[in-house]
């Protein structure tokens, strides 16, 4: 984090999902005004609009090149279908530029008024929370952003966590990715396409290539 701001785009946009999911309830304590609050839900929408359309660009073009790749030295029965270009039929609108300008100073306000509360600036997601070393189990939580889970953590002294999954019928969780900067972003299709389907997580630390500590709660989510 960069004070109370997640530095990463990923942890940014999850960052500004929760704030304005909650700052509706807190409007009228913190004196913010109607369309201050419309303008932090345009600023949300555009920011997860583009930094996963990077996101998919840089899929796009990962796509290509492995095609690229079998069609000159590839095995395969078969080349499969095109990669599928990033949608930009239905963005959102236009805001300013500077959203994390605008967000810096509009929390500033905030901590300012005097009903803020540091239980408020929890709940916001806006207060900066370092977890003490001797956590030995990490705490997951999630949130959907587009139709992708994004799980977000807090490593403390270690190095990351080792992320397991289970989902749709599957009778056990399975090794899905080792991570060492939250969040995490489960971009898989669904096992059966276009039925929605119940993902549940758990997580280990690791610390210099092994497992510490024990296994964190399993979280759920229906994507």
């Amino acid at each position: 984090m960069s004070g109370f701001v997640e530095n990463s785009d990923l942890g940014f946009v999850a960052q500004l999902n929760t704030f304005r999911e909650k700052i509706g309830g807190y409007a009228a304590t913190l004196g913010l005004l109607p369309a201050e609050v419309v303008a932090v839900n345009a600023d949300a929408d555009y920011m997860a609009f583009v930094v996963l359309g990077a996101t998919s660009s840089k899929e796009y073009v990962q796509a290509w090149t492995s095609r690229k790749d079998r069609a000159r030295k590839g095995t395969d029965p078969a080349m499969g279908p095109y990669p599928a270009p990033v949608d930009v039929t239905t963005p959102p609108a236009d805001v300013v530029p500077g959203i994390e300008t605008r967000f810096r100073a509009l929390v500033a306000r905030i901590k300012a008024n005097p009903n803020y509360t540091n239980d408020i600036g929890k709940d916001l997601g806006i207060v900066d929370e370092q977890p003490s070393p001797e956590v030995t189990s990490p705490e997951l939580s999630i949130k959907l952003v587009g139709t992708d889970p994004v799980l977000s953590f807090k490593k403390g002294a270690t190095d990351g966590i080792r992320l397991y999954s289970k989902r749709g019928s599957e009778a056990s969780f399975s090794f899905l990715a080792t991570d060492t900067q939250s969040p995490y972003v489960d971009n898989r299709p669904n096992v059966v396409l276009g039925t929605p389907e119940k993902r549940e997580y758990h997580a280990f630390y690791f610390k210099n290539d092994a497992v510490v500590g024990v296994q964190g709660p399993t979280i759920s989510i229906t994507v």
